[in-house]
């Protein structure tokens, strides 16, 4: 029996995306979303500008930066991996709770129909 086709699965976010997410990190604009340290959000959120006036992806800017600013980039490519892994961690749980309250309802609904 084939069951794959229940399961609908989200492509990854991309670096880029995850770069433009990881910026909005401790931005007065977004308060309370502290996801990664103040190092990587502020390196992430400068990419975004210079990539704005650059007119480049994200990610360029970013090699960029960790070279001019002596940054290892392979430490904020794997930290921004790590909140990809969270956000999809997150988004999954979420799911499978709207998806317990469906079915909680539902059966719910069925009791009060028999009580009547």
């Amino acid at each position: 029996m084939d069951i794959l086709h229940l399961v609908s699965t989200k492509p990854s976010l991309s670096v880029d995306e995850l770069i433009e997410r990881a910026a909005r990190s401790w931005d007065p604009d977004f308060p309370g979303r502290d996801e990664l340290p103040r190092k990587y959000a502020d390196i992430c959120r400068s990419s975004v500008k210079l990539a704005l006036i650059k007119g480049q992806n994200r990610v360029a800017c970013l090699h960029d930066l960790c070279r001019t600013r002596g940054i290892d980039e392979s430490e904020v490519i794997f930290a921004l991996e790590e909140l990809g892994s969270r956000i999809e961690l997150g988004e999954c749980a979420s799911g499978q709770m709207q998806r317990m309250q469906a079915a909680l309802t539902s059966k719910t609904r069925d009791l009060w129909q028999r009580l009547r």
